[in-house]
């Protein structure tokens, strides 16, 4: 017999408190820890970070219990606070996953 999951809770959003419960109940299924990253991984992102000369890059990066992942140039690289700018938003180096060429 096959579980339904959280569709059989769905008919009990009547009530804000419910949704509310609902919602972080849903939050906490989704959240996964960050992944570890292979050594060679480590130094493949490193290697594009030093040599970057403007390209446009896909990034995955860890963020609050999911992973995402965002297209753009890089705007800065800060090796004092270990981040990079890349389409408004500062990633910490220890939270991404991936670096490619696009």
């Amino acid at each position: 017999m096959k579980d339904r999951g959280m569709k059989k809770w769905m008919a009990y959003r009547s009530l804000p408190e419910q949704e509310r419960y609902l919602q972080s109940m849903q939050r906490e299924r989704a959240f996964m820890e960050r992944p570890l990253i292979s050594e060679s991984t480590a130094e493949e992102i490193n290697a594009i970070l030093t040599s970057y000369q403007g390209q446009t890059v896909s990034v995955r990066f860890y963020c609050n219990g999911a992973v995402r992942e965002t297209i753009g140039t890089i705007g800065h690289i800060d090796g004092v606070f270990k981040a990079i700018q890349i389409n408004a938003m500062t990633i910490v180096f220890a939270n991404i996953l991936g670096i490619n060429y696009v």
